[in-house]
């Protein structure tokens, strides 16, 4: 089994929030992730809240509610398919 920690749910907390950034409202996608060891897909259907916001005559918007409508998280090491420890909640503390 391949253990998801810290570091791995924050590269993809990252790539996540770089998708979003030009969605609203709705993302039905794939995120993926590779390190030295294996490579992995977070697929999910999210549904998101951004809240708008103005600064000094500059607006702008940030997400501030994820929520999940499907996800699996898959990993691929060298003879395949390997079961892993993701966690949605875990997860979500990173996005």
């Amino acid at each position: 089994m391949i253990s998801i920690d810290s570091k791995i749910y924050s590269g993809v907390a990252c790539e996540l929030m770089e998708k979003l950034d030009n969605q609203d409202g709705i993302f039905n996608g794939k995120i993926e992730f590779d390190t030295e060891q294996f490579s992995s897909f977070l697929l999910c259907t999210l549904l998101f809240e951004r809240v708008n916001y103005q600064d000094f005559e500059v607006e702008y918007s940030r997400i501030e509610k994820i929520m999940p409508v499907w996800w699996d998280f898959k990993t691929y090491a060298e003879n395949g398919e390997e079961s892993n420890d993701f966690s949605w909640t875990e997860f979500k503390k990173f996005i």
